[in-house]
């Protein structure tokens, strides 16, 4: 995966072993680099980012998303914030934050969903970021809550500006949904949100998209268009 943001452009690669120094080699611990448009228009490497929590195939960079100071990367880490308590097949996505007058990124959050689920795939096939919003797919969850599972998630995360923390603010499902989340985008106050197996008048794994705008009102959620 690969995003760009104006003179800035994140890409993932979750097969590297090695940390940013080309150390600590750990078999598909992942990582992503990050580059820079000089005046020229030429791009030049700046950093290479890992999380503080690398292990074995964790695909650190499998999805990246940028937007203005903040990179979002996703691991197939299964740990909590503080790296324990595992759940099977969960995954995680670290937040990094640009030091403005060093063009260099650290990371500053670990996010995990509220209701942590196995097998939910969380962040490990779309999410996308845009101002102080962060949308994370979990493709394969229990939407439903009956043990029909694929159906999925869409989980929003919203920054406090004082703390310059992100907090979940809401979850986004469409019951009888199929891989639900496996496609998200944002922009401005708008969501979109792909359902690419949902079979549509009979016609098997036809694919639906649904639209959702943030109104302002009721906690600044997201509501289907």
């Amino acid at each position: 995966s690969l995003d760009i943001d104006g003179d800035f452009l994140v890409v993932g690669n979750p097969f590297e072993d090695q940390d940013e120094n080309g150390l600590n080699t750990i078999s598909a611990a992942g990582s992503a680099y990050i580059f820079k448009k000089d005046i020229d228009d030429t791009w030049g490497f700046i950093q290479k980012i890992v999380p503080s929590h690398r292990a074995r195939n964790n695909f650190f960079g499998e999805m990246v998303a940028i937007d203005g100071n903040f990179i979002i990367a996703s691991s197939w880490s299964n740990t909590d914030t503080a790296n324990a308590n595992p759940v099977g097949g969960e995954g995680s996505v670290f937040v990094f934050e640009k030091d403005n007058g060093l063009n260099t990124w650290s990371e500053v959050q670990k996010l995990k969903p509220l209701n942590r689920l196995g097998s939910s795939r969380f962040g490990t096939r779309d999410m996308d970021i845009v101002d102080d919003y962060i949308a994370i797919g979990a493709d394969n969850v229990d939407a439903s809550d009956n043990g029909t599972w694929y159906e999925g998630y869409v989980y929003v995360f919203k920054r406090d500006g004082l703390l310059n923390t992100w907090s979940e603010n809401q979850s986004v499902k469409y019951p009888g949904g199929s891989n639900f989340g496996q496609g998200i985008s944002m922009d401005n106050d708008y969501l979109i949100i792909s359902d690419p197996y949902r079979s549509i008048n009979s016609v098997y794994a036809a694919g639906k998209s649904y639209l959702y705008k943030r109104t302002g009102n009721n906690n600044d959620l997201y509501e289907l268009k």
